[in-house]
């Protein structure tokens, strides 16, 4: 698999570079051709404004009185050092003078071409051609009028090989293709070593990533780099991570759902046994049917828990939100405790903050949370201990109120290392469990879920040997009283 993307990756990378190297090449192709070519022209241009200056010094009124012997030491600077001709000739456009590599025979014709009549006027001509048969292969013509007192006197046509010129593009363009080639090669190293190094780790992920399929979450990556493939190690690490910790959590629960199961299931079968053999007193028959009744209503309950938890799982928690009075639903679950705190002497204290205090959300999950935190504080409060509940509220003028539902118990306590792992399904601190092993453990959990649904935050505080407090919160709406 990485093998082909490693290839993919490669060959688009090459083609990338290859279609760009071809532009680049017919780029500076032209851009040679471009620059020597204007090189040459702007060369010639300065020489024949030199030979201007010259001409204009020793000339003294007609043409056939000069002495042109003066200029020759210039001309020659055109044949050796630009290597190029030239023509002089009359503004009839006879020619009156060449250079030394030019069929002096020529002297006296006429030129025919019309492209040098601007110089007439003052203005450089510039053309590529054989000028009316005088060459034998194309040159470079820059034809230069040689002026005085805004009068042409005569004009010097420069002439440079166009096929020396291509020759000297060429070599610059040679030298440009061995640096794109040495560039090529270059590159095509880098990509290659690039490439092999964005697959090696790539290519590890993939066996890890099988290796934590077949379920082996402790594998992970190790990687050093920051850039995308280094988030994606990453990733694969915390994902990992999390199926170990869900892992571990799926061992816990079902170890936990087992044991909490197989209590009660062992003391049913040794009861209902004692009773089919005999064995037990008849006079102690009824009270061992209570016992299983209650080990029977242990197992339903803690049935309908798992499937509660199931349910906020693999579904989302749907919500009936309602308006009711908050206080009243306190009252009402606190007299469903009144034969379990009466039989502790736990004393029961109600503290509200109005007389009535309305809330939107879910009145049967919310019923169900309360219950499962009034329920948990009975369970670990000592005999003749204190429950105490309360209510508060943070007022708002932009929003509505917010309430503040605290359950506050004086039992032992939870130690510090324990707290962060109460509301986990099936946890039970170790001191909880000396008290009241019937517990399931998912009442915390549900509680939680259930809160959490309605977007609000429920937490515990306490100190080891001070009781325990939770408190949950709940947005209002308009009371009564308002």
């Amino acid at each position: 698999m990485f093998n082909t993307i490693f290839r993919k990756q490669f060959s688009l990378h090459m083609g990338v570079i290859l279609i760009t190297f071809a532009i680049l090449g017919v780029v500076l192709s032209q851009a040679f051709t471009n620059y020597f070519t204007k090189e040459k022209e702007e060369s010639l241009k300065r020489q024949g404004e030199k030979i201007s200056e010259q001409y204009i010094r020793v000339a003294s009124g007609r043409i056939m009185d000069v002495d042109l012997y003066q200029l020759y030491n210039q001309f020659q600077v055109i044949n050796e050092y630009l290597d190029a001709s030239f023509i002089l000739v009359d503004t009839g456009f006879n020619i009156i003078d060449v250079s030394a590599d030019i069929n002096r025979d020529y002297i006296g014709q006429r030129l025919e071409s019309e492209v040098f009549i601007p110089v007439l006027e003052g203005k450089v001509v510039t053309t590529q051609g054989t000028i009316d048969g005088l060459f034998n292969e194309p040159v470079l013509t820059v034809c230069y009028p040689i002026v005085s007192d805004n009068t042409v006197l005569c004009a010097i046509l420069m002439n440079s090989s166009v096929p020396e010129l291509q020759s000297a593009i060429n070599e610059a363009y040679k030298i440009g293709l061995w640096c794109l080639a040495a560039s090529g090669v270059l590159a095509f190293a880098l990509i290659f070593l690039s490439s092999k190094t964005m697959a090696k780790p790539l290519r590890e992920m993939n066996e890890a990533a099988k290796v934590i399929a077949s379920g082996d979450f402790e594998k992970r990556i190790e990687t050093k780099s920051r850039d995308e493939v280094g988030q994606l190690a990453k990733s694969l690490n915390y994902m990992a991570e999390s199926l170990n910790k869900q892992e571990i959590a799926r061992r816990e629960f079902i170890a936990n759902v087992s044991h909490d199961f197989r209590s009660p299931l062992t003391s049913i079968r040794g009861f209902l046994q004692a009773i089919e053999d005999g064995t037990a007193p008849p006079e102690k028959r009824s009270h061992y049917i209570g016992i299983v009744l209650d080990e029977t209503e242990r197992l339903s309950s803690l049935a309908e828990d798992i499937l509660t938890l199931n349910k906020i799982n693999y579904a989302n928690t749907e919500l009936d939100y309602e308006d009711f009075d908050i206080n009243e639903l306190i009252r009402n679950t606190v007299n469903r405790f009144e034969q379990r705190v009466k039989s502790k002497k736990i004393i029961m204290k109600i503290l509200l903050a109005e007389k009535s205090t309305y809330v939107h959300a879910d009145f049967e999950k919310i019923a169900r949370v309360l219950y499962n935190l009034i329920d948990n504080a009975v369970k670990f409060t000592q005999a003749e201990g204190e429950i105490n509940i309360e209510t508060s509220l943070q007022k708002s003028k932009d929003v509505n109120a917010v309430l503040t539902l605290s359950v506050r118990d004086n039992g032992p306590g939870i130690p510090e290392e324990d707290r962060a792992r109460v509301f986990e399904r099936f946890y039970k601190a170790d001191l909880s469990r000396g008290e009241d092993k019937k517990g399931s453990g998912l009442g915390l959990s549900i509680a939680k879920e259930f809160i959490k649904a309605h977007g609000e935050s429920i937490s515990l505080t306490c100190e080891p040997g001070g009781g325990c407090n939770f408190k949950f919160t709940l947005k209002t709406t308009v009371t009564e009283e308002d």
